[in-house]
Parts: C-alpha cells; sequence; structure tokens
C-alpha cells in the first residue's frame, strides 16, 4: 500500500507530533453535517454510551481549535410532536454525545427544531448554551433566530450565521414566536455588510436543497453566491442526506452539502459524508481540504474509510464538483480543494 492509501487514523498521529504550535491570529476549524440523536442514534447511545456515536472521530475533530455541526432535532422533554410524518426529538442528557468530539459551533436552523413544539426549541438554546455551546440559527423570534454569532479564538473574531430554507410541517410558521432563521434577502445584504466589518472571518451556514440529489439547485447557488458578493468567507450547507458539490465561487468556498454525519439511514449514498477543513486566517479561509468520512450500516457511527472508499468517495465529490471552478489535489487520505 502506497503513502497515499496512508489511513487517516495513522495521519493522526503524525499531524498530532509533527504539525507546529497553531500560531495567534490562525484557527484550525472543521464542519461536519446533520448530527441525529433520536430513532436508531438513541438505540445505539443507550446501548453503548455517549461517546460511542462519535467514537472514530472525535480525537480528529478535537484537533481542530473550533468545530461546527448541524443538530437535526431538539433536545428537550417537553411539548408534543406535532402533525408530520417524522419527528426527532433528544433528551437532554444526549449533550453528553455532543461533547464527546469537543463540538463548538451548533446551529439550530432546520426542518426539525420545531418538531415537538416551540418550548422544546427553547429548550435547546438553553440546554446547549448552559453546557458550553455556542449555538446560531434560532430565538424567541425571527429577529433573535437571526442574529449572527461571532466567536473569538486566538486573536480572530469569526462570525456565523444560520438559516433554514426548508418549509417548516406541521406548525405554522409565526416570526413573533421561538422559530429558526429564514433568509430574507432583502435584509440579508446589510446584515452580511455588518457582520463583515465585526469579524475577521464570516460563515454562512443553510439548511437546503433537495434531499438525495447530488447537485445544488437555482435556489441554492443563488443564495450561496449572494452571501459570498456580500462579505462571507465561506458557505456551508447541509440536509440533502447525501454528499453535493463544491464550488470554488470569486476565490471563496461553497460546500453545498457536507452530507449526513450521524444519522440512521441505509443506503449507501446517505452513508457517504465528509469532514470539511481550514485554516481561518485575516485573509479568509485558507489551507481548506476535505477527509472523506463513512457510516456503516447499523451503527451510523462515522469513521475513516479504507483506501479503496476513501478514493471511490474522493472520485465522486470531484465529479459532482464538476463546473463548479474548484479543483482537487490529492493528498493523504485527503483532497485539498484549489
Amino acid at each position: 500500500m502506497g503513502f497515499r492509501c496512508m489511513h487517516i487514523a495513522a495521519l493522526i498521529v503524525i499531524w498530532a507530533h509533527c504539525s507546529p504550535i497553531v500560531a495567534q491570529e490562525q484557527v484550525t476549524f472543521c464542519a461536519v453535517g446533520d448530527v441525529l440523536l433520536d430513532r436508531g442514534i438513541r438505540t445505539m447511545v443507550r446501548r453503548h454510551g455517549p461517546e460511542y456515536p462519535f467514537g472514530r472521530v472525535s480525537e480528529f475533530i478535537r484537533m481542530h481549535d473550533l468545530s461546527f455541526a448541524n443538530l437535526e432535532g431538539p433536545m428537550s422533554s417537553r411539548g408534543k410532536p406535532v402533525a408530520k410524518e417524522i419527528n426527532f426529538r433528544a433528551d437532554s442528557a444526549y449533550v453528553e454525545v455532543l461533547k464527546a468530539p469537543g463540538l463548538d459551533v451548533l446551529s439550530l436552523a432546520n426542518n426539525h427544531m420545531l418538531d415537538y413544539g416551540r418550548d422544546a426549541l427553547l429548550d435547546t438554546r438553553r440546554i446547549l448554551t448552559n453546557n458550553g455551546f455556542w449555538v446560531v440559527g434560532a430565538g424567541q423570534d425571527s429577529t433573535e433566530a437571526a442574529e449572527p454569532l461571532v466567536v473569538e479564538r486566538n486573536g480572530l473574531r469569526i462570525g456565523f450565521l444560520a438559516f433554514v430554507t426548508v418549509p417548516q410541517v406541521g406548525i405554522r410558521y409565526r416570526g413573533e414566536q421561538p422559530c429558526p432563521a429564514f433568509p430574507d434577502t432583502t435584509v440579508l445584504g446589510g446584515v452580511l455588510e455588518n457582520i463583515r466589518a465585526r469579524s475577521d472571518v464570516v460563515v454562512v451556514t443553510f439548511h437546503w436543497g433537495i434531499e438525495y440529489v447530488s447537485r445544488p439547485n437555482g435556489g441554492q447557488t443563488a443564495l450561496a453566491r449572494f452571501c459570498i458578493d456580500h462579505g462571507a468567507d465561506l458557505v456551508l450547507g447541509h440536509h440533502p442526506h447525501v454528499l453535493q458539490s463544491i464550488e470554488k465561487y470569486s476565490g471563496k468556498y461553497i460546500i453545498y452539502s457536507l452530507g449526513n454525519f450521524v444519522f440512521d439511514q441505509h443506503k449507501p449514498v446517505q452513508r457517504e459524508s465528509m469532514i470539511f477543513c481550514c485554516s481561518f486566517t485575516r485573509n479568509g479561509v485558507e489551507s481548506p481540504y476535505i477527509v472523506p468520512v463513512v457510516l456503516p450500516y447499523r451503527t451510523f457511527r462515522p469513521e475513516f474509510p479504507d483506501c479503496q472508499d476513501n478514493t471511490r468517495i474522493g472520485e465522486w465529490i470531484k465529479k459532482i464538483s464538476e463546473g463548479f471552478g474548484v479543483s482537487f489535489r490529492d493528498g493523504d487520505a485527503v483532497y485539498y480543494l484549489e
């Protein structure tokens, strides 16, 4: 087996011992997609404990100064399921699952955050905040929900905005009541310019797109490019439950869908994922790369694949990204974005 096929677990050991100490005004960052703490994942946590779901990737995530994920559903003991086909909810004790990999920033802007009503959404914000997480994308009303989050690390200020474009089912959207954030392009440009002035790096995340489709639709591309035109340095997407294209637009990167990360869906394409990694500096996003990940059937806990699957997922991402202005350089179990 050649050096190109070195397993990512071996690389972790090498990076941990050989990489220089990160200087001030540089933040290493990683992002993952949808994290579910209900249904089959709930069963796994009950059987194996809170460290189990992220157990094979926790060390890698913790190596970064800052990390991001989308939390797919509320964390609360209150509320009743709304009138829809699928409702998700996690127990408050499951906050320990999120602590295990050292996640930092969690988006609550998604189409499941109101699955058990508005009180459950507020409980989720409170529980996560009380346990040291930064949350973005939901609030007491639409104004608070859309407020940016600014995180300070290593002398840098990183601004986050999070929105959902997927309709809420089973509950009426009321902007004056607790809700996730929806993007309003009549004011979004001004919001981005404002947070641009207060931040060294601006990250915008969207819960958007069409489920199980591997390339973005016109609405996604227009919205992502709008954000970059108004000051965003990086756009991250989730919701389709499969990987989607990566785009390089005006020198900035758009990850249209990070895919599932901890999620109990069965089809092979739903169990192929990635971790997006980069460094933040005063110049924006530097040294971006992706690490392929697989979710094995039955356990659905993300892990780094063998060489064959790593190459297969990497080649698939390249294929679905054709025509989006990005090029890839193969590394040792990772793919650098150029």
